[in-house]
């Protein structure tokens, strides 16, 4: 299906049952890179979910941590996942009054983000946001 609509209920049960995914959930939630780093080696899955639909990508650009969200993205996190209930990486960016530089914005764009990838519930896309 791509990025949009995956099935959130899919990446839950790979981190319920992956201590590797659990810790890098937990290493971008402290916004520790070495962690993750660490993480992704034990076979963490870039792309896992916690129980609200957040991956560890979304959660490192909420922090405005440009290091981890390069790290996760080069272990292949998907650079336009979201859920229907969470907002793409690309619009939590756009709106991360902490990216005062861009830095965060210009690296996923750089990445190849899809501008035109918007929440499923507002329609609310990173140039509206922005």
């Amino acid at each position: 299906k791509g990025s949009k609509g995956q099935d959130v209920h899919f990446w839950q049960e790979k981190m319920r049952f992956s201590q590797a995914s659990q810790t890098l959930f937990s290493a971008a939630v402290r916004g520790d890179a070495t962690l993750a780093s660490q993480a992704i080696r034990g076979l963490g899955d870039p792309n896992c979910c916690s129980g609200q639909g957040y991956r560890p990508l979304q959660v490192a650009i909420s922090c405005g941590n440009t290091e981890l969200v390069d790290v996760l993205l080069k272990a292949g996190a998907d650079i336009n996942g979201h859920t229907r209930d969470t907002p793409p990486p690309l619009v939590l960016a756009a709106g991360n009054a902490d990216d005062k530089d861009g830095r965060l914005f210009d690296a996923l764009l750089g990445q190849g983000a899809d501008l035109n990838v918007g929440e499923e519930l507002t329609g609310e896309t990173a140039l509206t946001r922005a």
